[in-house]
């Protein structure tokens, strides 16, 4: 059974996070290394940004202290760079065993989070004040997310609209591409929008699509997601896709929306905003179907 909206909404507006970091810290963590876009993010969003000396190649250069350092990346990070940097502690988005091993050695606190959905966006930011001793900006920042969700979850659509979600790159087609099913933090985004993600419950989090599963699934609105810097005509990503699709609703009524934004995809504290614009986009095809 797929999960509902209303079981996605109470876990955003009713989850009581653990009380994991509810101690304080004995001291300020003032010199910072941050791997995560989204814990980034986070710790920006708490007001912390000037304190954040590293940070990974994809996260936002903006969002750090002017002089911080790039230090690669989960899978290929600079360990030897992150030492020199001497932070007070590094905080991951995953698995952190292979920093802890080599980080241990220079007295540096190694922190990981898991921020896989909308709960634990929440339940981070939570922990993450209480760490920086910026409890009362965090439990704001919370309060304005569960404000705002609910007050998308108010505006009711007539039905609501089967979207399938496409996850491309470069080297993708419409015949062949990656999608979310209802289970991940992109699912919850459709529900919370006010959309019925198409693959429901399928058992794999993250399936790759070919034409025929689309043929079957039929969606009424196909929201392609390309992250990518070499942006293409959206016009004509749009036609490819009717010209693969030319016999599903979504290319019947032309609801086929491109989107070059990568934030779209990252589990951090603004995702009301990707929420909002998929509401827009169900908006509008929900009114030219009435």
């Amino acid at each position: 059974m797929k999960p509902s909206f209303h079981i996605v909404l109470t876990s955003v507006l009713l989850l009581s996070c653990s009380e994991k970091s509810a101690q304080k810290p004995e001291y300020r963590y003032d010199k910072l290394v941050v791997i995560g876009p989204n814990l980034t993010e986070i710790v920006a969003s708490l007001g912390f940004s000037q304190h954040i000396i590293g940070i990974d190649n994809w996260s936002d250069p903006n969002l750090a202290s002017p002089n911080a350092v790039k230090v690669g990346g989960i899978l290929n990070p600079n360990l030897e760079l992150i030492a020199s940097l001497k932070p007070n502690a590094i905080f991951i988005a995953g698995n952190s065993r292979d920093f802890e091993n080599f980080l241990g050695n220079y007295s540096i606190e190694v922190l990981s989070f898991t921020v896989e959905d909308t709960a634990s966006i929440l339940c981070t930011i939570d922990e993450i004040s209480k760490l920086l001793n910026r409890e009362k900006t965090g439990d704001s920042i919370i309060f304005n997310i569960r404000k705002e969700v609910k007050s998308l979850s108010a505006l009711h659509f007539p039905y609501r609209p089967k979207v399938l979600i496409a996850i491309t790159s470069g080297t993708s087609t419409p015949e062949k591409f990656m999608s979310a099913n209802s289970n991940t933090f992109l699912g919850e985004i459709i529900s919370i929008a006010g959309g019925e993600n198409v693959l429901g419950d399928n058992t794999v989090l993250y399936p790759e699509i070919t034409r025929e599963t689309v043929v079957v699934l039929n969606p009424e609105i196909i929201i392609e997601l390309f992250p990518s810097e070499d942006t293409e005509d959206s016009l004509k990503m749009v036609e490819k896709w009717i010209k693969a699709y030319p016999g599903i609703q979504a290319s019947k009524n032309k609801h086929i929306h491109i989107v070059f934004d990568e934030s779209v995809l990252l589990p951090g504290p603004n995702f009301i905003e990707s929420a909002l614009y998929i509401h827009s986009v169900l908006q509008r095809a929900v009114n030219a179907e009435n």
